[in-house]
This record gives structure tokens, C-alpha cells and sequence, in this order.
């Protein structure tokens, strides 16, 4: 399961993303593939809007198998206000060959949002002869304890124990090493795994360094659990796709976590 996450927001990459742009309606009998990640207690960050190329593509050389969905008309809904997204089609910096953000829609400057627990957000784009709805409810706040919070490195493992709730699904626990800044998954200085149980057991091997580490447990909804459990069943490309019931009329993720932290030390 690849990652690229930020202290407040995960991406998680549907398919494989090989190096090709294209801004190309979408095609009779093809899937819109969603991408959204809403984490308690930040501000909204933005969705993703793909689609998968069709066989014929393909064998045309088209090699991107999310290409952009480009010029929908999107928007959020927290139950109280409603906000239209705008498409974000500046280019990616210090990506080679270049590529732009086309296909990722955030809120105007003029907007801000902040998401907030055990609260349903339901997302609605609008393509032509197409309307894609998704919807997640926000897990209710979590507290992370540990039976230790010094390790001693290599024999020691890592006991936590994670506040329990039918709204969540399961667990993302996440190790960094330089706590200081964002986690930033395209550099590494991380390690995860991913458990639906509340009492979990870090390996030593998980903490890369001595000295601090920070470990970041985000509770997700039973979309993201579905979507992990979808992702074990044969070739993951395809059973991303199985997951009917979180995107109508489309495919992909759309989920919400609640996120705490705790501090050890590595010895």
C-alpha cells in the first residue's frame, strides 16, 4: 500500500502514476476514480478526481492510469454550508518531467474549513452526464496511550492502546523521525502499519534512529478500513474498485480520521 502523507492529510495513490498529463473528458464506460482524506481537527485540504484510461488508451501509449479529471464542478458539504471547490492547475515543483496539479480541487481563497468530529461530509462532482457522490462521517476524537514510552532499542517493542468506537474502522499508525516537520512520505523518515484492533505493538524495527520519535495514530471511518481490506484481495488495481458502496457512480476513497500522538523515546 503506497503512502504520501503530511502531518494533516494522506494521499493515497489509487493506481500506479507513471509521467504523462492528460486533460481528457471522460469516456463512455470508464470509472471516475476519487481521492479525498479528511482529517479531524485540520483544515481541508483538497480531493482528487482521476479516471481510468480505457484498453484502447492503453494500447495508444496513454501510460497514466489516473488521468485528470478536469473542469467538474465540484463541492463539500459539512451539513451546515456548502463550498465549491476550485480545480488547482498550477504545476508541481521540483517534479521531473514537469507535471501539474490538474484534476485536484481545494477550496477558494476566499474559503476555509476546518473538519470536525463525528460530523458527515458528503462530496458531489458534477461531470458531464455524470454526478459523483461520496459521503463520510467523521470519527469521534481518540486518546493514544502507551505501556512505555521509553524503548530500548533493538529489543523492545512498543505497546499502545487506542480509544475504542463503532465509528472507526481501524487504525494508521505512523512513526517519524524528525518529528519537527510535517510527515512527508516522498522523503522517507517514516515507517506504518495499519490495524483494526485498538491494542497494537510497534516492532523496535519501526523506529529508524535513536533518540525521539513521534508515532501519529489516525482512526479512520469504515471507508478507509473497507478500502484496506479491498486493496488485500487480488491484483490491488482492480479491487480499488470493488468499493461500491463509498463512491456512487464512481470508484476510489473518500474517508475521515481523528488523529492523535504520542512521544518516545528511543534508547
Amino acid at each position: 500500500m503506497a503512502l504520501r502523507m503530511s502531518k494533516y492529510w494522506i494521499v493515497i495513490s489509487a493506481l500506479t502514476l507513471l509521467s504523462c498529463e492528460v486533460n481528457n473528458p471522460i469516456l463512455e464506460g470508464t470509472n471516475v476514480v476519487v481521492e479525498g482524506f479528511l482529517i479531524s481537527g485540520s483544515r481541508f485540504e483538497k480531493v482528487r478526481l482521476r479516471r481510468v484510461v480505457t484498453p484502447g488508451e492503453a494500447t495508444q501509449g496513454l501510460r497514466d492510469l489516473n488521468a485528470p479529471v478536469s473542469n467538474a464542478l465540484v463541492s463539500i458539504s459539512d451539513g451546515m454550508s456548502t463550498y465549491v471547490l476550485v480545480e488547482d492547475t498550477s504545476e508541481i515543483p521540483n517534479v521531473r518531467p514537469k507535471r501539474t496539479n490538474h484534476g485536484t480541487y481545494r477550496l477558494s481563497a476566499q474559503d476555509s474549513m476546518v473538519i470536525t468530529s463525528d460530523r458527515t461530509y458528503e462530496l458531489v462532482a458534477v461531470i458531464p452526464n455524470l454526478v459523483v457522490r461520496a459521503s463520510t462521517k467523521t470519527p469521534t476524537p481518540i486518546t493514544v496511550t502507551a505501556l512505555s514510552t521509553i524503548v530500548n532499542h533493538p529489543a523492545e517493542n512498543v505497546r499502545l492502546s487506542m480509544t475504542k468506537d463503532s465509528t472507526i474502522g481501524g487504525y494508521l499508525i505512523v512513526t517519524a523521525i524528525d518529528y519537527s516537520q510535517p510527515i512527508n512520505f516522498d522523503y522517507g523518515g517514516y515507517n506504518y502499519l495499519y490495524s483494526s484492533s485498538s491494542e497494537v505493538v510497534i516492532p523496535w524495527k519501526h523506529f529508524l534512529t535513536l533518540g525521539v520519535a513521534k508515532i501519529y495514530v489516525y482512526a479512520f471511518d469504515r471507508n478507509y478500513d473497507e478500502y484496506v481490506r479491498n486493496r488485500k484481495l487480488g491484483n490491488p488495481t482492480q479491487s480499488l474498485y470493488e468499493l461500491e458502496d463509498v463512491i456512487e457512480n464512481g470508484v476510489g476513497i473518500f474517508a475521515s480520521a481523528a488523529l492523535d500522538s504520542i512521544t518516545v523515546s528511543v534508547q
